[in-house]
């Protein structure tokens, strides 16, 4: 008598469905951490990161009454999302550093 058995099509297919669906959830809560985290940034101009990127319209933000973010919907991929908030935080940076030199000048 062996303890091993090779698998069958329909075991394969289950521990393939099986992890896609752990994959997904996972990637889903780590983007809700994620924007949660943009939430907190703040930019000098008002407004958090998420703010930011929401009036781009890049995302979409629904709140529940007690304004905790309830749900993210992105409007563009990934990469869009990236290369606009990288570019709101050098516009940020930039405006800081040049107000502090206008101000030591």
């Amino acid at each position: 008598m062996s303890f091993f058995h090779a698998p069958t099509s329909v075991s394969l297919a289950i521990g393939t469905g099986i992890t896609l669906l752990d994959l997904a959830l996972s990637q889903h809560l780590a983007a809700r951490r994620m924007f949660e985290e943009f939430d907190t940034i703040h930019l000098r101009a008002g407004g958090s990161l998420l703010d930011a990127l929401e009036g781009a319209g890049l995302v979409e933000v629904r709140r529940d009454c007690s304004g905790q973010i309830d749900r993210v919907i992105r409007r563009a991929d990934q990469m869009t999302i990236l290369y606009k908030m990288m570019d709101l935080i050098r516009h940020d940076y930039t405006a800081g550093c040049h107000s502090r030199c206008l101000t030591s000048a």
